[in-house]
This record gives structure tokens, sequence and C-alpha cells, in this order.
């Protein structure tokens, strides 16, 4: 279940938000070096028209600067079963996520940076709460015409009480920069092993459960509320939004 999860702590992980920040910095001053200098930078969108209201940062994200929120595109990858995370990467753990999200985790943090949000670090498998600021999840699904939007927490459910996860609060984690292997250059965890959202603490998680969860499989709690998902392979969209001002 962990076997492809990025152990390396040793780069702090205040780091990451400074290449996220100086990424937005080259974007939005429509500069072009010819080569990316950092993971983060690595695939930059093209120059955006003078501040509009909405930006797409890269396809599949978009900023709201007026209402301060981050659209993601996903879709549905499971639609019953016990969760590890609420979103995914699609090659990540799509057999324990509700979603997989189409962008690279390191653009949602980027996105995020933009809202002026600040990233703490991830959970510690169960011993550590995650930190950073904190954000709501909401579910955009579009069906004639009409969108309907859900709290990503009435989708999940205690496998024992079948209460719904109590709120809807994720922390700005951050993954954190690693090397795979020794000699290789620096990636953003989460692009890797693909802990987008999670509900248990993996270490590499770009938003978490402000609680310490374990990942040990027999103390997994939570799973689909199967009535309130739509069929796999539906598209949606992920609303970000901060729970500060």
């Amino acid at each position: 279940m962990t076997a492809n999860r990025i152990s390396t702590r040793a780069l702090a992980v205040g780091v990451v938000g400074l290449l996220a920040a100086l990424a937005v910095v080259v974007w939005s001053l429509g500069r072009s070096t010819g080569e990316a200098t950092t993971p983060v930078e690595a695939e930059r969108p093209a120059a955006a028209p003078a501040d509009p209201a909405t930006v797409q940062l890269t396809p599949g994200i978009r900023i709201d600067r007026v209402n301060r929120h981050v659209d993601v595109d996903a879709k549905v990858c499971l639609s019953e079963g016990a969760l590890e995370l609420i979103a995914t990467t699609p090659g990540g753990k799509t057999h324990e996520s509700i979603f997989a999200i189409e962008p690279r985790p390191r653009h949602l943090h980027a996105a995020l940076k933009v809202l002026g949000l600040q990233s703490g670090a991830p959970g510690e498998f169960g011993a550590l709460a995650a930190s950073g600021d904190r954000v709501r999840v909401d579910v955009i699904v579009e069906k004639d015409g009409e969108e309907s939007v859900t709290p990503v927490n009435v989708l999940v459910v205690h496998r024992e009480t079948a209460e719904s996860l109590p709120a809807n609060v994720f922390v700005f984690a951050g993954s954190h920069l690693a090397r795979p292997e020794e000699g290789d250059g620096l990636v953003y965890a989460a692009d890797v092993v693909g802990d987008v959202i999670t509900l248990v603490s993996f270490e590499d998680e770009v938003l978490a459960l402000p609680e310490p969860a374990s990942a040990d499989n027999d103390r997994l709690a939570w799973e689909i509320e199967t009535s309130c998902v739509p069929d796999v392979g539906t598209p949606v969209v992920l609303r970000i939004s901060p729970l500060t001002r």
C-alpha cells in the first residue's frame, strides 16, 4: 500500500513554498528562461491577461482571485469501498481514492500560494498532525446544464458508525521535495506518489486532515457514501477555498 511512498524528509518542507512562489513570480512577469530551474517551475503556463478575475494557471487549474478559490478538474475513480484519500493522481492510489485530478499536484500547490495560503508540513503516520493554512473542499458536478455543489466530507462516512466525516476542514500541508534515488534531481513528492487530499498520513500529501491519522490497514476508518458519489468516470470540479481571509 505504501511501497511507492517517498520516505525521505531530509529537506525542509518550507523550501516547497519558496519554489512555488518563485514559479508564480516567473509566470506573472511573463518571462521565459528556456528551461525549467526547479521542479515546481517545470511546466510554466502561457502568459495571462493582466489581472483577470479568474486565471487558468495550467490546464485543469483555475484561480478565482475575487471569490478566493481554486478549481481543480478531476474525475471519479472509485464509487464504493474503503478510503485512504479523497483525491489522487491517475497514477496514484486510485483504488483507495474517490477522485483523480487532471493537473499535477505541484501546480495545485502553486495555485494555493497565489491566493496567499501558507503551506505547513505533512503528518507522520498517525504520530504527528499535518500543519498549514486551513481550507474547505467542495465537489461541483454539472448535469443537464445545472451545477450541484456538495461539501466533500458528506461523501465520506465512518465504516462503523456510518456518520459523515465531521468537518470539511483540511490543512495545506504542501508535500515536500525529495530525491527518489541517490543522484536524482529534486522532485515534488506528491507528483510522484499522487497523494493530493488524504484521510491518513503518508508524509507526502498536499492537503490533509488536521488530526493525525495512520495509514495502517487495520485502523482505516473511512469509506465512501455510495449514495452521494457519481458514477466512475464522471467529470467533477474540486473547489478549494481558504477558511481564513
